[in-house]
C-alpha cells in the first residue's frame, strides 16, 4: 500500500499539515484504513474531534475546518482507496 500515497495528489486540498498528516497515516502501508472518529466535549461546552487510528491507536486531535476538510476528502478519494475517515454517527 506505499505505493498509494504518492498518488495522492489530492493532498492539495487539505487545509493544513495536520489533515494531510492523518491522510498519510491512515492511507499507508502499515496502519491502512478508516479512522475511527468521536467528539469530546468538556463539562464547559468546549468540544473538539479526536479520530483514532484502528491499526496502532494513534490519536489526532481536529478542529471542525480539519474535520469537515477530511470528511470530504474521503468521499471523495478516500472510497477508491480504502481509507480515510467515519464521518461522527449521529
Amino acid at each position: 500500500m506505499q505505493e498509494l500515497l504518492p498518488s495522492l495528489g489530492a493532498l492539495d486540498i487539505l487545509p493544513d499539515a495536520l489533515a494531510r498528516d492523518v491522510v498519510r497515516h491512515l492511507c499507508g502501508a502499515a496502519c491502512h484504513g478508516v479512522g475511527e472518529t468521536v467528539e469530546l466535549c468538556e463539562s464547559r461546552g468546549d468540544c473538539y474531534i479526536v479520530v483514532t487510528c484502528g491499526g496502532c491507536g494513534t490519536t489526532f486531535t481536529l478542529d471542525d475546518d480539519q474535520y469537515e476538510s477530511l470528511i470530504a476528502w474521503s468521499a471523495g478519494q478516500g472510497n477508491a482507496l480504502a481509507c480515510g475517515i467515519a464521518p461522527l454517527a449521529g
